[in-house]
């Protein structure tokens, strides 16, 4: 009831007014969000890399397009860049400006980063001349955008949502064209485009539950925020309908698909016979491969490893931890519960020309995963169990391997309903029917490689988004 009154109410009251009301919000919880910082700045060493940019002190060369120039001078004396094949779209369609736009991609962290990436080559393709900034929010997000995108110009932190702040870094980047990931919603950030006349773009956009019942408490106030937004291309048509319901002009919402799909290698990475020998695992064995596991999962994958490996000796499990820094932890853990621990970092030291029964190995390196996961007999992708959301199923799928997870999918929702749908994946409830199903399938080698390959015909069904997303950018763009 008091929702719709303030609803009204809010008719009547303009954009300004509703930015005000939120800046005063943010003016007084500001001092305990200072004090909080300051603790994490005491207790994180990692959060002090971000603190100075997300503040707005970036570096001055942010507002120079390095490319276009460079562009110029290895173009100079030729007859024209339009007659230059490489600095034409793929479309036919030449970048003719002297100075191509400036292109500002937010992704949150790794998640949205690994998705947006292909979207990324894309637009450097279609626009040679252009200047892409690539921003996140979390460290781990930074390292991962440097290390997949070398496509960009520059990379950032994002800046606090305070609008001294924001103002400044716009200024600074002067962006053509904004574009953020999900739901990623800033409003003094987007209140400041609009104000500006820059358009913003939400791509692969997904409105959570929990999201959208925080939104609902104040959808008068982000109505007035959304209507800034030029687009919104989101992936199903559920959160299509809750953006509707936020207030969202409905010409505005396009349902297109996840491009977390398209990221998906379809290949495997290497040999995987001399993958693992690397591993030091036996030529015929089964490998369990539990990836991005949290506190919980792994004392779970244990119990579950200890009673498979009496019934299958030859089997093995390999634990890859979300967080490297609980390695020593879960190292302990697992010696605790009769097992034998081999990190991987230390496989080639560890004396073992094949590992002997009874051997977990523990993955303590960063990049590596994905190649794994195709050498993988079964795969329980983590965060599942627990109650974190869950996370990247789409890598095993495309390789092709069968899946398992927990109830908690709540992150890949749409995802996780499909894989299930179409007999590609398994949700379980909890650690004993985990493992059951891992005996189940261990058991019936046949019916395992038939959910591998439902798991795979459901990724390449689904792929295409990223040049949809493309298409919609470019038409903004006036290309």
């Amino acid at each position: 009831m008091w929702a719709d009154r303030l609803q009204k109410q809010e008719t009547r009251l303009g954009g300004g007014v509703a930015i005000f009301l939120y800046n005063l919000a943010i003016l007084l919880i500001l001092p305990v969000a200072v004090a909080y910082l300051a603790v994490q700045l005491l207790v994180h060493r990692r959060y002090r890399e971000s603190l100075l940019p997300r503040l707005g002190f970036l570096s001055r060369s942010l507002g120079e397009n390095k490319r276009a120039a460079d562009l110029a001078c290895t173009s100079a004396g030729a007859r024209g860049a339009s007659e230059d094949p490489d600095l034409s779209s793929p479309h036919g369609t030449p970048e003719t400006n002297s100075q191509g736009p400036v292109l500002w991609i937010h992704a949150v962290s790794v998640g949205e980063v690994v998705a947006v990436t292909p979207l990324v080559r894309r637009l450097r393709q279609c626009f040679p001349k252009g200047r892409l900034v690539v921003s996140t929010i979390t460290e781990t997000g930074q390292a991962t955008a440097r290390q997949k995108i070398p496509e960009a110009d520059e990379f950032i932190y994002f800046p606090f949502d305070l609008r001294w702040i924001v103002g400044k870094v716009i200024r600074v980047i002067r962006p053509s064209l904004f574009v953020f990931l999900e739901t990623e919603i800033w409003p003094n950030f987007l209140y400041a485009l609009a104000q500006k006349g820059i358009p913003s773009v939400m791509v692969n956009g997904r409105i959570s539950s929990r999201s959208y019942k925080g939104y609902r408490l104040v959808a008068p106030f982000f109505r007035k925020v959304l209507e800034g937004v030029r687009l919104f291309s989101v992936q199903t048509d559920l959160d299509r309908q809750r953006l509707i319901a936020l207030g969202v002009d409905p010409s505005k919402v396009v349902k297109t698909g996840n491009m977390k799909y398209d990221q998906a290698t379809l290949e495997i990475s290497g040999d995987l016979i001399e993958i693992r020998k690397g591993l030091r695992l036996p030529t015929s064995c089964d490998l369990i491969l539990a990836g991005s596991t949290h506190e919980g999962e792994e004392e779970a994958m244990a119990s579950c490893y200890r009673s498979l490996s009496k019934k299958y000796p030859g089997v093995r499990l390999l634990l890859a931890p979300r967080h490297l820094d609980r390695i020593e932890r879960i190292e302990g853990l697992l010696q605790r519960q009769g097992l034998k621990v081999v990190r991987r970092t230390k496989i080639d030291s560890c004396g073992f020309s094949v590992l002997p029964s009874d051997t977990v190995i523990l993955l303590d390196t960063l990049g590596e995963l994905q190649r794994l996961y195709s050498m993988a007999s079964l795969v329980f992708v983590g965060g599942s169990l627990v109650p974190i959301g869950g996370h990247n199923v789409l890598e095993p799928a495309a390789l092709a391997r069968p899946i398992l997870f927990g109830p908690h999918m709540e992150t890949y929702r749409e995802i996780a309903r499909l894989l299930v749908e179409r007999q590609g994946a398994c949700q379980v409830a909890d650690t004993d029917e985990l493992l059951d199903q891992m005996d189940r399938l261990l058991a019936n080698p046949d019916q395992s490689t038939r959910m591998g390959m439902q798991a795979r015909e459901v990724v390449l069904e689904q792929q295409g988004v990223v040049e949809k997303n493309l298409t919609l950018l470019r038409g903004i763009l006036g290309d």
